[in-house]
């Protein structure tokens, strides 16, 4: 909520046009200024009360099943703060686990997520009741992700392994998507027997997926085709 807090009319003696005064913060407070003619305004200063300056989770989830197995996570999220919305920017996971067997193992993995500070898109005449394509901005467009992670495992007959993987990803309609992970797994066991596994997995996405809706559905008269995860194809066919 925007809340006008102080308009001060000073005139500067070189000119007689009023302006106004800057308004000095403090915390749990933000300046915004207006262009000049916004809204038929001259130009001025308003301070934005409980504007979003931080935020941070920690979790701790547990969990089994009917075969014995178990694990917890505990997690550490940070966010970035973009147009007073707290998106995640970094997510530190600590899992450990085991069977009914005696097998554990442990991951410690990081994610991190980049943003774009604004994204211009466009809409398609007729959408939403506009005669003409129009532009908005989007504010905290992820542009980015990327996830570090070391797993250690061992059991009760004195094998143990390591995997080091990192996963870069694919972002398609503002999602987070794997395309590509690297790992390096060691491992051993009590007989001295060692071994290194290196592997790279791709994936794929198709750009856009066309399906049809039967007719009337949504209040549509004809069937109508839309892109799966990219874009929305609104116009009837």
């Amino acid at each position: 909520m925007c809340t006008l807090r102080q308009l001060e009319r000073t005139y500067s003696a070189r000119d007689t046009q009023p302006y106004l005064t800057p308004i000095i913060l403090y915390g749990g407070m933000e300046n915004v200024s207006s262009p000049a003619g916004w809204n038929g305004h001259a130009q001025f200063q308003m301070q934005v009360f409980g504007v979003l300056t931080g935020a941070h989770t920690d979790s701790t989830t547990t969990g089994y099943d009917i075969w014995g197995a178990s694990y917890t996570t505990v997690s550490s999220t940070d966010y970035v703060i973009i147009n007073n919305r707290a998106l995640p920017s970094h997510v530190h996971a600590e899992t450990t686990g085991e069977n009914l067997f005696g097998e554990r193992y442990t991951t410690i993995s990081d994610t991190y997520y980049t943003y774009g500070g604004m994204e211009t898109r466009s809409s398609p005449a007729g959408w939403y009741g506009h005669e003409t394509p129009f532009t908005m901005q989007v504010f905290g467009v992820l542009t980015g992700a990327h996830t570090d992670s070391t797993t250690t495992g061992y059991d009760i007959w004195g094998a143990s392994y390591t995997t080091v993987s990192s996963t870069d990803y694919v972002i398609i309609n503002n999602r987070a998507l794997p395309s590509h992970v690297h790992a390096e797994t060691t491992g051993e066991n009590l007989f001295g027997e060692r071994y290194t596994t290196i592997s790279d997995t791709y994936y794929t996405y198709g750009g856009m997926e066309t399906r049809s809706s039967p007719a009337g559905w949504y209040g549509h008269e004809t069937p109508f085709h839309h892109a799966g995860i990219r874009s929305l194809d609104w116009s009837a066919h």
